[in-house]
């Protein structure tokens, strides 16, 4: 009798959800803007991020919303070393482009 082995690889569930959101290019978007995200706090500390009332991150640009017009002003003249120490924190050269409000 010949033998019907099959030659199995177990998956869950979740891993197959993530590999077909990855594949449509819908997870990374997500992931990355959440990596970005928590890089502006952890890159400029506490104080800053206490400063930040919003932020999003989208095609390269960071928007941030400041509750201190001064924070913000002081914060405009530094962007090229703010966006290196973000990308420096997430790993990448993901920020393109930095917009304070």
């Amino acid at each position: 009798m010949p033998s019907n082995k099959r030659t199995q690889k177990v998956v869950t569930i979740g891993s197959m959800i993530s590999s077909y959101l990855e594949q449509n290019g819908q997870l990374k978007g997500g992931l990355l803007s959440g990596k970005v995200l928590s890089s502006w706090d952890k890159a400029l500390g506490g104080s800053i991020a206490k400063a930040t009332m919003d932020k999003h991150f989208t095609n390269g640009t960071l928007y941030v919303t400041m509750s201190s017009s001064l924070v913000r002003n002081v914060l405009i003249q530094d962007k090229e070393a703010i966006i290196k120490r973000i990308n420096e924190e997430a790993g990448g050269a993901y920020v393109k482009k930095l917009i304070l409000k």
